[in-house]
């Protein structure tokens, strides 16, 4: 295992899925994909950040490509099943440790933010 997770990752991971709901991928891009969203999985139940993060930056590479080549097949929406899968993991990364919360705000009592006078 890497780095612990943090926050920041999470987050980072997690906004970039969802772009992939209105990516528009040929069907080798999508299996690519599928690929990319195991590896993900596998980070977050390991707990292990460089991997999310290398995961995640491979994710966006996987995105669209302006340049359709001649002859490749006609890119499609995401498969209902890779749907599925990144509206899982957007939901496991919302419930992993720290996520949505900076690190200044936890611990702090009901008055958090406002200094004593």
């Amino acid at each position: 295992g890497g780095q612990p997770m943090d926050d920041e990752q999470a987050r980072e991971a997690a906004a970039v899925l969802r772009h992939v709901a209105d990516w528009e991928l040929a069907p080798s891009r999508w299996d690519l994909v599928d690929g990319l969203l195991d590896a993900m999985e596998a980070a977050l139940d390991s707990g292990d950040a460089e991997a999310l993060a290398a995961a995640t930056a491979d994710l966006e590479l996987a995105g669209p490509v302006r340049i359709v080549r001649i002859g490749s097949s006609q890119p499609s929406a995401a498969p209902p099943l890779i749907r599925e899968r990144v509206n899982q993991l957007i939901h496991n990364l919302s419930m992993a440790p720290g996520y949505g919360v900076s690190s200044q705000e936890s611990g702090a009592g009901p008055h958090s933010g406002r200094e004593a006078e």
